[in-house]
């Protein structure tokens, strides 16, 4: 009788932890899960589009760029990081799943100035 009911508790824990593990991995595939993200970027001062704006996943190489209503789409999982870059504008890191509406502030030509001052006198 004894060797049955262990029998029983050990069938009963290996149930549950495969039970267990399962839910783990359905979250995980959920979380893999590409999606497309789309928003719009615009200027912080006047809230006109941007274009031109590179929008790239942190650490990976699919790109995509706004258009001329600042409007842009790229496939990523809603967990990672997407980092915006323009010539003219500061450079920002927003996580996938909220970015929609993107306000970018314009770089200051001053700064600009002086960092390639600084560039000039390392060299």
């Amino acid at each position: 009788m004894k060797s049955k009911l262990g029998i029983i508790l050990v069938l009963l824990c290996v149930v549950s932890f495969y039970i267990y593990d399962s839910k783990d991995i359905k979250k995980t595939k959920q979380q893999e899960k590409e999606v497309l993200i789309n928003g719009k970027i615009v200027n912080t001062a006047d809230d006109k589009p941007i274009e031109g704006v590179t929008i790239a996943i942190q650490g990976t190489n699919p790109k995509s760029l706004s258009n001329a209503n600042g409007e842009y789409a790229i496939m990523a999982r809603g967990d990672q990081e997407l980092v915006f870059k323009h010539p003219k504008y500061k450079s920002l890191v927003i996580v996938a799943k909220d970015a929609k509406a993107i306000k970018m502030e314009a770089t200051n030509p001053d700064d600009v100035k002086r960092l390639q001052e600084d560039f000039e006198k390392a060299k």
